[in-house]
C-alpha cells in the first residue's frame, strides 16, 4: 500500500493517495490535517495474546472492535469461494449470515480484483465502485475493505465496512485507520486459514464414523451414515462457505454384491480423499464430493464417474452442486431428480 508522503516542511493540508500495492494509478484522495501523526493503531494484539480463538468468535470481536472505532451502519466478514461472496460475521440490519450473492457483484471484488481503494468516501463517484451491484442493493456510498489472505496470498474472504452516507473524511487517520483493518485481516486470515487446513482430517473422522454404520456386505456407510456426513458437511458449508456436491451411482440391475464393491473401490480411489462414498439401496451408491472450489468440485465429480466406468460397471448417474439457498439435502434432491430423468429418457425416446 503506498500513501502520499506529508509535506516536508508541515505546513498546509495534505492529500493521502490510498492504492493498493502495484495498483499504479491514483484513486481516492482523502484531505489529512497537517498535524495530524498517525498513532500506532491500537492493537488487536490484546486479543492476539490471549488464548487462541476460533476464527466464528474472532470474527465476531473484529466486527464489534471495527464498529465502536468507525461506527458504519454494517460491518461484514465474508468467504470467497468464486462464483460466491458469502457474509459468515455480520453486523447490520440489511444484511445476515450466510447471505450470497455473485463475487463479481460485490465492492470488494473491486478492491482485490481491480486494484481499489480499500477506503472509498463516496463509492457513487468511483465508477468502478458505482458500478457493482452490491452497492445498489445495501445503498452504499461510503465503504472500507481489505481482503482475508491464505498461504501464497491465495484470496480467502473480506472484511467490510458500508456506509448509506458518503464518508466524511476531513482529519480522518487514513493510514493509521487502515492499519488497524490490515491487523485484524491478518489475525482472521491465520485463523482462518488453520482451521481450513484442518477440514480434511476431520472428513476422514466422519468417514469413519459413518462406517461405523455402515453395511455388512461392502463394508461401506449405509443410509445412516450418508445423513450423518451430509449434516456434518452442512455445518462446514455454514461456517466456511466450503463448496460441496451429490453424485448417485445407479449400477442396474445387478445380481451380486461384487459389481458394487467394484464400483465402490474405483469411486475411493477418485475421490482421494476429497469426500466419501455410501450404499445407499442395493443397487445405489451415494458420492459426497468436496473441494476447495467449484472448478475442482466438478472435476472430481467427473474423475469419480470416469473411473468406476474404467472398473467396468455400467450405471446412470445424477449430480448437483449444494447451493447456498437449499444446502445439501436440497443438493440430493437435485441429484435424485436428475438420476430419475436419466433413467426416463429411454422409454420417452
Amino acid at each position: 500500500m503506498a500513501l502520499a508522503d506529508d509535506p516536508a516542511d508541515g505546513s498546509g493540508d495534505t492529500v493521502g493517495v490510498e492504492q493498493h500495492p502495484g495498483a499504479g494509478d491514483q484513486l481516492e484522495l482523502f484531505p489529512l490535517e497537517a498535524s495530524e501523526t498517525p498513532a500506532a493503531p491500537e492493537p488487536a494484539a490484546d486479543v492476539v495474546d490471549a488464548p487462541t480463538p476460533t476464527f466464528a468468535d474472532a470474527a465476531a470481536q473484529t466486527l464489534e472492535d471495527l464498529r465502536a472505532r468507525l461506527p458504519l451502519g454494517t460491518w461484514l466478514v465474508s468467504r470467497v469461494v468464486e462464483p460466491h461472496y458469502t457474509l459468515l460475521a455480520v453486523r447490520s440490519e440489511v444484511a445476515v449470515a450466510g447471505q450470497t450473492m455473485r463475487w463479481d457483484e460485490t465492492l470488494c471484488r473491486t478492491m482485490v480484483g481491480q486494484g481499489g481503494a480499500r477506503l472509498v468516501a463516496d463509492v457513487s463517484a468511483v465508477p468502478d465502485y458505482a458500478d457493482r451491484r452490491m452497492g445498489r442493493v445495501f445503498g452504499v456510498r461510503g465503504y472500507t475493505g481489505v481482503p482475508l489472505l491464505g498461504p501464497g496470498d491465495q484470496l480467502l474472504g473480506t472484511v467490510c465496512g458500508l456506509s448509506r452516507d458518503p464518508l466524511d473524511t476531513d482529519g480522518f487517520g487514513v493510514r493509521s485507520w487502515l492499519r488497524v483493518m490490515e491487523q485484524h485481516a491478518g489475525w482472521l486470515s491465520g485463523l482462518l486459514s488453520a482451521e481450513l487446513a484442518e477440514l480434511p482430517a476431520q472428513r476422514t473422522a466422519d468417514h469413519r464414523v459413518a462406517q461405523q454404520r455402515g453395511d455388512d456386505l461392502t463394508g461401506l456407510a449405509d443410509r445412516r451414515g450418508w445423513g450423518f456426513l451430509l449434516q456434518r458437511e452442512e455445518q462446514r458449508a455454514h461456517a466456511y462457505a466450503a463448496p460441496s456436491g451429490v453424485l448417485l451411482l445407479d449400477l442396474g440391475a445387478t445380481r451380486s454384491v461384487g459389481p458394487v464393491r467394484r464400483a465402490a473401490a474405483a469411486a475411493a480411489s477418485a475421490l482421494a480423499g476429497r469426500g466419501s462414498v455410501v450404499r445407499l439401496d442395493g443397487r445405489q451408491l451415494g458420492v459426497l464430493c468436496t473441494a476447495d472450489d467449484q472448478r475442482e468440485l466438478r472435476a472430481t465429480a467427473d474423475a469419480v464417474q470416469s473411473a468406476v466406468l474404467a472398473s467396468g460397471c455400467m450405471f446412470t448417474s445424477g449430480w448437483a452442486v449444494r447451493e447456498p439457498a437449499d444446502g445439501l439435502p436440497g443438493a440430493w434432491r437435485q441429484a435424485e431428480r436428475r438420476l430419475m430423468s436419466v433413467r426416463r429418457a429411454p422409454a420417452t425416446a
